[in-house]
Order: C-alpha cells, then structure tokens, then sequence
C-alpha cells in the first residue's frame, strides 16, 4: 500500500491574521480525516520566493506542530524541513522528543541544512558556505541520535559539542523518530542520507527523469557505503492541480501558476519547467501520473495544492485519488 503526507507550504489563507492558525488546523483535521498518513509545515521564518512574498504570514513551523500535536490523533507531523542552522542541535533534540511525547509517537523529524540567504540575514542567523553548513548537518544527525538512544549523550564536533547531556523523557519511537533528510543534491546530500538518515525526500514530483536519477544516486551511494539501498524509506515531494474536469483543470492552471519565468528557490523557472513537476488534471488523471512516480521505486509521496485552503480541493483528492492507492 503506498502512503501520502501532505504539506501546507504556505500560510496566506485571506483571513485576518488572528485566524491563520485555526484555518490551518482545519487543513490538518480534514488530510486526517481523509486518511493522509502526514502533515508537514515548512520551517521557515519569511515566506521564500516562489511561493509568496517575504511579508505574508507565516507561523513558526516547530511551534505550529506542537500545537497540531494536541489537537490531532493520528496523523504524523513534521516539517518540511527543519532549518539546521535556526537551532542548536540539543535544542532540536529535546524539542523533537517532546513533540513526540505530546503526539504520543506521530513525528517525523525531517531536517536540510539550509539555504535561504536572506532570511538568515533578516533574522541575525549566520549562514556559512555550503561545505559548512553540510558539515554542520552531519553533526546535528549524530547529535539527534545520541540524545534520543543514549542515558547521558556527549559529542565533540568541529562545531557542535555537548557533554553528559540529558534528554529525558525520551521520545516514544523506538528507537528514535524517522529522520528524513530533505534535498537531493546527488554529490552530498544523497550521500548524507546514505550515511546518517532512515528516509529521503527528492523533489521531482511528476518529473520523472529527475526522480528516476536522484533515486539512482541514492542507490549508488549506499552500494559505496555498505547501506542497504532497501533500509532507507524513499518519499518525493510534488505539487498537485487537481480539478473536477479538464475545464476546472485549466481555470486552476491559469489561476495557480505563474505564466511568466520566475526566480525561486531553484533559479528562474519557465512555465514549462514549472507544469513538468506538477502532478496535473481530474482525479483519474492524477492517480495514472501518481502510479507512474510510485513504479519508480518512491514508497511515499507527499502532496501540496496552491489552493489547499479550499477544502472542497482536499476532498476531491480525498475521495478521488487516495483510496485508489489503498
């Protein structure tokens, strides 16, 4: 049976501020209702380009799950992804297995390095080079699992260190939540998830060239590795434009996607670059696109609609494609 989180990437609802957060735990209540098996907020502190402008609101991505936590019961809940370099890596720790505690075992703790200069600079974070905050990564990883396995955890890195540190209660999960690394650059990051990470999450969504390729690296780093290629849980990530009928389709497509090149997080995209990794059209089209991606060797695949606060467009994926996948 293949599986579907869902991610909420943004939090411009067109209501007053004061409502951003309950608007939001309705979206997470319905993908519950509807059997998505995860709900993920991006951890960011400014909306990033491409999705919307830097002022419109967006809640604090840790805050936000613990609040989900109370409030749901059965869905796993995470970011998408923990920014490495916001928090101290004992921090993360302990703030990770509280939320475990609190949701009685549903996190994922999905975690990159880190990328977006500005609001690093906007918010005071320092931000290395790449090499380093990768370095910076490979610390944190061996930082999460000792805290959440270990009775008194001590660690001596080239920038993190901790001593007899106490993480009590520990996490639920045993022995320790996921860890997913998100990104899939292929000379480092895959090679992070080789070494140091229980799952992936590549970004090709409906492209499936791309998908096929960064899977293939993935393969390539555990064979030179020793890992077991099957041990690690292989997620992608794909944005979705789903509509009653062609006709609904394309009113969604001329309303949801941006028509000229744009810069995002990626580089500046064309609107055929943009539709390729889209997963587009009525629910049986959507459903051939998805079995498509999963026969590529994915185990999961994690969704995001531009109009996801409309929940009338959850229940035409709800109804129309998961159970098709159950």
């Amino acid at each position: 049976m293949q599986r579907f989180g869902f991610q909420q990437p943004n939090h411009t609802f067109g209501v007053p501020n004061d409502q951003v957060y309950s608007t939001l735990e309705n979206i997470a209540l319905e993908t519950e209702h509807y059997g998505f098996d995860s709900f993920y907020v991006m951890d960011h502190l400014m909306q990033i380009p491409g999705i919307n402008p830097p002022e419109d609101p967006i809640l604090e991505g840790w805050m936000t799950i613990a609040a989900l936590a109370a409030t749901t019961q059965k869905i796993k809940l995470s970011t998408m992804v923990t920014c490495n370099t916001f928090r101290n890596p004992a921090l993360l720790a302990k703030m990770g297995a509280t939320v475990d505690n609190i949701s009685n075992g549903r996190l994922i703790m999905a975690i990159g390095a880190g990328w977006y200069e500005l609001e690093h600079q906007a918010y005071g974070f320092p931000i290395e080079m790449m090499k380093g905050r990768f370095q910076r990564l490979y610390e944190t990883l061996q930082i999460l699992k000792k805290m959440w396995t270990e009775d008194k955890a001590s660690f001596e890195g080239k920038y993190y260190r901790i001593k007899n540190a106490v993480c009590n209660p520990k996490p639920i999960q045993k022995p320790h939540p996921m860890i997913m690394v998100g990104g899939d650059g292929e000379k480092v990051t895959l090679r992070i998830v080789a070494q140091y990470a229980d799952a992936c999450n590549v970004f090709g969504g409906a492209d499936l060239d791309r998908v096929k390729n960064k899977l293939s690296a993935l393969k390539q780093h555990c064979q030179a590795l020793g890992r077991d290629y099957n041990s690690i849980f292989k997620t992608g990530l794909a944005r979705v434009i789903i509509g009653r009928n062609d006709t609904d389709v394309k009113a969604r497509i001329k309303k949801y996607v941006p028509q000229q090149p744009t810069a995002g997080a990626t580089g500046v995209t064309t609107l055929e670059d943009r539709l390729k990794r889209f997963i587009i059209g009525t629910p049986e089209q959507c459903t051939e696109t998805i079995h498509r991606i999963f026969d590529l060797g994915l185990d999961y695949l994690i969704v995001n609609f531009p109009d996801s606060h409309n929940l009338e467009t959850i229940k035409l994926f709800g109804e129309g494609v998961l159970p098709k996948f159950h």
